[in-house]
């Protein structure tokens, strides 16, 4: 029985030296496990901070961007509007230039108008008077005596 207890002591041992050697094992890869993922989580964090700063760079170039199309759009939109504001007082300078053109012509047409209606009246009154002269005239015979000499000349010519 001895023996049997020895041999029951000496599996034992062995199972406890196979279970310290077990633990120590799992202590050491349980460890190096920890260390493992503890860097794998550091190299997490650094490429979630590299990441973090490229998303923050990309959105303010995209800030930047759309800011300067912004002020692109705004500087075309005053340049159009200087060019409207630009067009619409050279037409309105135009138009104003063509009324005061056609003002000028119709006073200068309607001042020559005047003056032939002038002239017109004058050469009716004229006619009128000269008619009432004619009439009168007619009514009274006038004698008047012409003398008329002819005179008469020869020329000869030789050749």
């Amino acid at each position: 029985m001895e023996g049997q207890l020895q041999e029951k002591d000496s599996a034992f041992q062995q199972i406890m030296d196979k279970e310290l050697r077990a633990e120590d094992y799992l202590g050491k890869e349980e460890a190096r496990l920890k260390k493992e993922m503890k860097l794998q989580s550091s190299e997490l964090q650094s490429q979630i901070v590299s990441l973090k700063h490229d998303v923050e760079m990309v959105q303010g170039q995209k800030k930047r961007e759309v800011a300067d199309a912004e002020n692109k759009c705004v500087q075309m939109v005053k340049c159009k509007e200087c060019m409207i504001d630009t067009m619409t007082h050279e037409l309105q300078t135009h138009s104003t230039d063509n009324k005061r053109r056609v003002k000028e012509t119709t006073e200068l047409y309607e001042s020559k108008l005047k003056l032939k209606e002038d002239e017109l009246f004058e050469a009716r009154t004229e006619i009128a008077r000269l008619r009432g002269m004619v009439d009168s005239e007619e009514d009274e015979i006038v004698e008047e005596e012409i003398d008329i000499i002819v005179e008469r000349s020869v020329v000869t010519y030789t050749q």
